[in-house]
Formats: structure tokens, sequence, C-alpha cells
């Protein structure tokens, strides 16, 4: 797939020295050409072995601090651009909702339980960790996968909007379809 592999030597993506920021507007160099943000990051992940994690926040240094002991990243690209425009903060018990093991039975699909009006932007970030040691896959088999080291550092910042996760979202709280 050469476009993409274009694509990420270009605004290089893997790099070592620092921190690649592609902006929404740089991936629509791929959108322009039918790829979708969300084949490109699956395609980052499969190939490239990086793991992806999705937030609100700029983050201005070059690695992820964890507020809690852990860091959460996952190896499935929705799952990525739904956290970076999605956030599960101040929500009721069990705040986000969506499969560990998606597939045909169980299709990606967001409930959230207690939206507030924080809870979904327009836009947000996904970063690109280009090491998966000191990672554990938990549950075992499903695209999350926890550190538990204080920084975990990562190579690029891509800028994604809400309209890159094409998935259904469901306010269980107000019973209605968002998406």
């Amino acid at each position: 797939m050469g476009t993409i592999d274009d694509f990420i030597k270009n605004f290089d993506i893997m790099n070592t020295d620092g921190v690649s920021l592609i902006t929404s507007t740089d991936l629509d160099l791929l959108r322009d050409q039918g790829i979708s943000v969300e084949l490109f990051f699956q395609y980052l992940a499969d190939c490239y072995d990086v793991l992806l994690h999705g937030s609100q926040v700029y983050i201005r240094q070059s690695s992820l601090r964890s507020k809690r002991a852990e860091t959460f990243t996952s190896d499935l690209a929705p799952i990525a651009l739904m956290r970076a425009v999605v956030s599960n903060e101040g929500l009721e018990d069990p705040g986000l909702d969506y499969p560990y093991f998606p597939n045909s039975d169980f299709p990606l699909e967001l409930r959230i339980h207690g939206i507030q009006p924080h809870t979904m932007t327009e836009s947000g970030f996904v970063y690109v960790i280009p090491k998966r040691q000191g990672f554990q896959n938990n549950p075992e088999g499903s695209w999350q996968y926890i550190s538990s080291a204080n920084l975990v550092p990562f190579c690029a910042m891509v800028e994604v909007l809400r309209t890159d996760f094409k998935y259904p979202i469901y306010d269980v709280t107000n019973d209605r379809v968002i998406q």
C-alpha cells in the first residue's frame, strides 16, 4: 500500500528523534484519495507494530503521563479514534461501554452512560507509540494494551475529527442515537 507508506515517510511519522505533528488538514491528503483515517491508523498498527492512544488532550511533551498508574492504548484504530473524541470523565457508571472483542456478533458500538457537555468533541488526537515493549495485552486477545510505566514516549501526534469515527454512538441516559 504505497500511498500510506509514502504519507508515513513524508510526515516522518516513525520519527526516532522527536515527535511528528500531523494535522487533520494533512490527513486530507489521504481522505482525498479515498483512504479513511481509520484505515491509515490500522495500517500503522498492523504493518509498523505500533500502539495508538486517543485523547482529547493536546500533549505538549513527547510522552504520555498517566494520571492513574496505567496508560491504556490500543492496536485497533476505531478504539483510538473514539477515545480521541470521546471522554469518560465525569460519566456515571459504567461510563463508556463498548466491546473488548468486536466482531460480527458483537459489532463496535459506543454506549455512553451519563453524557456531559464535554464528553464529545469535534476533534482530538491520536498518539502513535512506536514500541509495544512494557505493554500488557489485557484482556488477552483484546484491543487493549496497558503500561504501568510513568512515561510512555510517542513518535507522532495526529489531529483527528469526530467524523473519522464511523461507528454508532448511543446516549443511554437520554435513550437516543447520537450517530
